[in-house]
């Protein structure tokens, strides 16, 4: 008899190779497959059917690739972008804050290197432990320098402290100015002048019209009130204002050698000190005068060829013959 003949390696025979082989065919639609993977299925393909612990070998080979493509998944910790269910990453603390976190004081939160939120930078709420730290307004008895006259009223009183840490003042007295109530040296408060209308006016301040306000000072404020002297505008009782003569000039009010007018200082008056050469009505013949008033310049009736009469000086400063 001779040797027998040997059996052929079957898919049948090896049913482990039978899987692999279908998860290869399967892999085959896959755009990248792992190199690792390529060459487990290779040695498995050639060597199957050799050995019994071979198989046992490729097995364990292809459980460690698993474990280590699922490390390589998980190792994303570190890259600096929150992802998945990590807290953070880096600075990379996404919309996290030691507020949102219920610090209300703030601080500054971290990112710890595994991906979780660190607190330990936020400030815990201090109100209640009688200092005054930031963000309060008091803290039992420490008011900082705050007095009820910082606060702006005009009597005094001692402010105290709430256990929120802000401040109460309903123990201060006097008023303020802001509550509406006219006060210590207040002029006004509010925008109610009623009160005040019958003491102080517009004009009062140089103005012609408008009405007074109230600033924040309750301070009488007149930046309300409207036209005045030096708007450049003639109003109420001005003649002049400014640079605004009216169209007058030195020429126009009759001064012989002309010159520059200007406005007096309370718009009341013409200044006519830059006027040259006199005027008729100046009392000093000049110009081309005949006569100025009673200044007949030396003339008479008698002087002028008639017998006799009264010589006089016209309106325009010429001499009028009229009674001669």
């Amino acid at each position: 008899m001779g040797a027998p003949e040997k059996e052929k390696t079957t898919m049948k025979n090896y049913p482990l190779l039978s899987r692999l082989r279908a998860t290869k065919s399967r892999r085959n639609n896959v755009e990248s497959l792992n190199v690792f993977d390529n060459l487990r299925v290779h040695i498995i393909e050639v060597f199957a059917g050799k050995s019994i612990v071979f198989i046992g070998l490729m097995v364990a080979l292809f459980v460690v690739g698993c474990d280590q493509k699922t490390t390589a998944q998980n190792a994303s910790c570190g890259d600096g972008v929150m992802e998945s269910t990590e807290e953070c990453d880096g600075t990379d603390l996404g919309d996290a804050s030691c507020q949102s976190l219920g610090y209300p004081e703030g601080g500054i939160l971290a990112c710890n290197d595994d991906c979780t939120l660190n607190t330990a930078g936020c400030i815990a709420a201090s109100c209640g432990n009688g200092v005054l730290d930031p963000g309060e307004s008091c803290d039992g008895t420490d008011l900082g320098e705050v007095t009820c006259i910082s606060l702006g009223f005009h009597e005094g009183g001692d402010p105290v402290c709430n256990s929120d840490c802000t401040l109460d003042s309903s123990t201060c007295l006097g008023g303020y100015c802001g509550d509406l109530i006219i006060n210590g040296a207040e002029t006004c408060d509010g925008p109610d002048m009623s009160a005040v209308t019958c003491l102080a006016t517009c004009e009062d301040y140089g103005f012609y019209a408008g009405e007074l306000s109230c600033n924040d000072e309750c301070n009488l404020d007149p930046s309300t009130c409207e036209q005045f002297c030096g708007d450049q505008i003639i109003n109420g009782p001005e003649v002049c204002d400014g640079t605004n003569l009216a169209g007058q000039t030195c020429e126009s009010l009759g001064y012989h050698q002309g010159g520059e007018a200007g406005c007096a200082p309370d718009c009341h008056a013409l200044d006519l000190s830059g006027c040259l050469g006199g005027f008729c009505g100046d009392t000093v013949v000049n110009g081309g005068e005949e006569c100025e008033e009673n200044d007949l310049g030396g003339h008479s009736c008698v002087e002028l060829g008639y017998l006799s009469g009264e010589l006089t000086c016209a309106g325009d400063c010429t001499l009028d013959l009229s009674g001669c």
